[in-house]
């Protein structure tokens, strides 16, 4: 059966770099994008569709957007799901972890780095870790 990961990434550039590291890490899931918090919150409160891993993207994110969000994950069926934010700024994790986000990664700058750790997260969320809902 195929996983279904879920990311919030403003920016297309990421889209684009996350689509294309993707392809050799996401062989077992599929990957659906959203481009701001604002439909993922509609996706979050209305889908019925599975989920096994939410990533998202710390840049540009706005407090208040980030805020609500985060209270209709913790409100909702997905609460249960890993969610991983990742970004460039080394200030982001104290912010994530107060906000019960399950880890936290600081993007590396060079391509190939990033890479080798978006496998890693794949690897280790979707195939190694044992979530709530297996027991």
């Amino acid at each position: 059966m195929r996983s279904n990961v879920f990311m919030i990434a403003a920016n297309a550039a990421d889209q684009e770099w996350f689509r294309q590291a993707s392809v050799r890490a996401l062989r077992q899931a599929y990957l659906h994008f959203y481009p701001d918090l604002s439909s993922a919150l509609e996706w979050l409160k209305g889908s019925r569709e599975g989920v096994n891993l939410i990533l998202l993207d710390a840049d540009g994110l706005k407090t208040p957007e980030l805020q609500s969000f985060l209270s209709a994950y913790r409100l909702s069926r997905y609460r249960k799901i890993p969610l991983v934010m990742y970004g460039s700024s080394p200030d982001y994790p104290v912010r994530t972890y107060a906000e019960d986000v399950n880890a936290f990664l600081l993007a590396p700058p060079d391509p190939e780095e990033r890479t080798r750790m978006w496998h890693s997260v794949v690897e280790f969320w979707l195939n190694v870790s044992h979530l709530p809902w297996e027991f």
